[in-house]
């Protein structure tokens, strides 16, 4: 029995050694390999990331990680270009390109361990994440910091399909065009807000419908609620093109509030 078994892992051999008189010594073997299978498929569907994955800026790798909370991955960047990836858990920690990030990135969704706590730091880039779609979606950011980018979540619709972005405890921070750019340029773009904080830039968020398809009337649409704007040149702007008579950009501000700005909304139209 040793020699014949000798191949067979651990688990196997504790399932064989059981004493079993009547078996014969085909069936032993037959039922060894089936524990060997079973035991093999369940370590793959547990190393699988499906679903909700974790990213660990200190202590996870993209290298041996399989994104699973007990070993998480290192970057955003890898999380994001896995398949079937519906939302990503960031611990506490910073995300930069010092740490492996390379940006812009596409927007899914996000939840950290707090503002201040989970950090994503552009590195001065031009955008930290696109949130443009192909499909109707809703990409989501919660409980983290923005920073350190020319704008830190870029919004439009580079597409026919509507897109609804959601921000829900994030601090944006340190941006040196829009903390937030919404743009209905070919279809209607919404942004919600909630407790959010945006200090520090020079547009909080910048809102503008265009219609470039000219096919129809476009609206950008922002609702924040108890919300900060602090520190920006404008808190927000909103501005429309004059190329569709229907082609709206509109902010709905509740609970809001609005310190050292030098202007709290600009609502602006051109030609």
């Amino acid at each position: 029995m040793t020699g014949i078994l000798s191949g067979v892992t651990a688990v196997s051999l504790a399932v064989t050694a059981m004493p079993t008189p009547h078996r014969s010594l085909a069936s032993l073997i037959t039922c060894a390999w089936l524990v060997c299978a079973a035991s093999t498929a369940s370590a793959l569907a547990a190393s699988a990331p499906a679903g909700d994955v974790y990213v660990d800026p200190v202590n996870g790798s993209d290298t041996t990680g399989n994104g699973g909370a007990l070993s998480p991955w290192k970057t955003l960047k890898h999380a994001i270009q896995q398949p079937a990836v519906s939302k990503i858990h960031l611990a506490p920690g910073v995300c930069s390109p010092a740490s492996g990030e390379s940006f812009p990135l596409y927007l899914p969704r996000i939840e950290g361990s707090g503002p201040g706590i989970s950090i994503i730091d552009g590195g001065g880039a031009d955008v930290v994440f696109h949130a443009w779609t192909t499909t109707n979606a809703s990409p989501r950011l919660s409980r983290l910091t923005l920073r350190n980018a020319v704008c830190a979540v870029d919004a439009e619709s580079a597409v026919t399909n509507p897109a609804a972005v959601t921000l829900q405890d994030v601090d944006i921070e340190q941006c040196s065009a829009s903390g937030v750019r919404v743009s209905a340029n070919f279809s209607n773009v919404s942004l919600a807000l909630e407790r959010c904080v945006l200090r520090n830039s020079r547009i909080g968020v910048e809102l503008g419908s265009a219609d470039f398809s000219s096919s129809g009337a476009y609206v950008a649409s922002l609702s924040a609620n108890d919300c900060t704007f602090e520190l920006c040149s404008i808190g927000v702007q909103s501005s429309t093109r004059d190329q569709h008579p229907g082609a709206q950009a509109r902010a709905d501000l509740w609970r809001c509030d609005v310190r050292a700005c030098d202007t709290g909304v600009a609502l602006l139209q051109a030609v």
